[in-house]
């Protein structure tokens, strides 16, 4: 059971931070497009279109490694409890009002 739930752990983790890569990386290029359109119609100079581009999402850093880190927390709560208790009727005692308070 704790083998499982290390592997839905990962499995989610990973899930988590791939769509909320393609969400931001689609961002990315929605704004890029926007910013080039915008950038041949009002003739900006370079100096103006680098400091546009630097304020552009990065969806390395932030929304995908944060959510990833914020999923693996929050899955951790119901295998400790897996791990120190063997009891299963004290194990669905202990994990119901833990992963309820977690939430």
């Amino acid at each position: 059971m704790i083998f499982n739930g290390v592997a839905g752990l990962v499995a989610g983790a990973c899930s988590m931070a791939v769509g909320e890569f393609v969400s931001v990386h689609s961002q990315y290029y929605i704004e890029k497009a926007q910013m080039k359109k915008e950038c041949s119609i009002e003739n900006m100079g370079v100096k103006e279109l680098d400091a546009e581009k630097e304020k552009l999402p990065n969806s390395w850093y932030g929304a995908s490694v944060d959510l990833a880190l914020s999923f693996s927390v929050g899955a951790w709560v119901p295998l400790i409890g897996s791990i120190f208790v063997k009891d299963y009727a004290v194990w669905v005692g202990l994990i119901i009002p833990v992963v309820s308070f977690a939430c």
